[in-house]
């Protein structure tokens, strides 16, 4: 064979690779900007932080959800103490796409809490733990 067959096979051996890594990588969802808060409006989350008192009425989880080649969905899984209390899905429909859920949390509910943001495989992206007190 040729040096320039070898030197040609070999470099769309390379390229086809490299298209199969970035079009895994592109479809793997990234979390960015994730909080938890005590109200969303117009899109941006107030209120943030990761320890709330016991008179909190609600909790707010915000993602911004990156990497989406098409349209799929997150679900926010909550849980009180490792106890599964809500499951929350919602769609994705960009590679650049916020999502919320909330929790109405009662006063007896104090602890450590999280919410599991899980891709349409049920595989957990990211995990965003709160406490409330």
């Amino acid at each position: 064979m040729s040096l320039f067959k070898r030197f040609f096979i070999m470099a769309l051996s390379l390229f086809a690779v490299l298209v199969l890594i970035q079009t895994v990588y592109a479809e793997m969802l990234r979390i960015n900007d994730p909080a938890t808060g005590t109200m969303v409006k117009d899109g941006v989350i107030y209120g943030v932080n990761d320890t709330f008192p016991a008179s909190v009425e609600k909790v707010y989880a915000f993602t911004r959800i990156v990497g989406a080649t098409t349209d799929t969905f997150v679900t926010h899984k909550w849980y009180y103490e490792n106890e599964l209390m809500a499951v929350v899905e919602m769609p994705v429909r960009s590679n650049n796409w916020r999502v919320y859920s909330r929790k109405n949390i009662m006063p007896e509910w104090t602890g450590r809490w999280r919410v599991d943001i899980l891709d349409e495989d049920g595989s957990v992206i990211y995990s965003l733990p709160f406490t409330v007190r």
